[in-house]
């Protein structure tokens, strides 16, 4: 195999691998990991074809897909957070590979493109906000998107009490005023504010407040 084709710019280094016979790839690297791989390899910009070997041929290409997972990540991080797990998944999705999309992440979070911490607790603030889940609710929203249970608990941690017993008041005041005295509407009533992710002790609390 031989590099046969190498093109530096400020943003990308695309790097053409031919294998002989006529046949060749293009791989496109961002340039710190190019100049890792050129320092490693000994290659210079100017030498060209320059013979390589099947281990050089691998890490180009591993480079190549962790550019593009890291750019991807990017783009989809920007589109709304994400966790770390769902992030390799999306990623995985579009072709990475397991590896690659775990590099990126690992990369993503350094540069604190990806905070799990502050977007489960963004999260959280805007579910309380928008839908009044309550913590169980959100608890298990977030648990189903990934989030590491260290991230969950120091998003709900971060609500103030009450933050948690306004929301609750106000699916009360909106839906339940006044309290039913109907046992059966109770029982209703305690059911739909359970699915909303409140306890009974929450919710008797709430109704002795109002």
């Amino acid at each position: 195999m031989f590099l046969i084709g190498l093109v530096i710019s400020d943003s990308d280094v695309f790097v053409t691998i031919g294998n002989g016979n006529g046949d060749s790839e293009e791989f496109v690297l961002s340039p710190n990991r190019w100049k890792k791989l050129a320092s490693a390899y000994g290659i210079g910009e100017a030498e060209e074809p320059v013979p390589v070997d099947a281990r050089f041929y691998d890490e180009v290409s591993h480079a190549a897909g962790a550019t593009r997972a890291v750019r991807d990540g990017a783009k989809i991080l920007s589109a709304g957070p994400k966790s770390r797990q769902e992030l390799i998944y999306k990623l995985c999705d579009r072709g990475a590979s397991r590896e690659c999309a775990e590099e990126a992440a690992d990369f993503l979070t350094k540069r604190g493109y990806l905070n799990e911490a502050q977007q489960a607790e963004a999260l959280a603030r805007s579910l309380l906000r928008r839908n009044r889940y309550g913590k169980l609710r959100i608890r298990a929203y977030l648990g189903s998107h990934g989030y590491t249970a260290a991230a969950v608990n120091e998003a709900i941690g971060e609500i103030s009490p009450a933050d948690w017993r306004e929301a609750l008041s106000e699916l009360i005041r909106r839906k339940y005023t006044p309290w039913p005295d109907d046992p059966n509407d109770r029982r209703k009533a305690y059911a739909a504010l359970a699915r909303l992710g409140y306890t009974a002790e929450e919710v008797r609390a709430a109704v002795r407040q109002e």
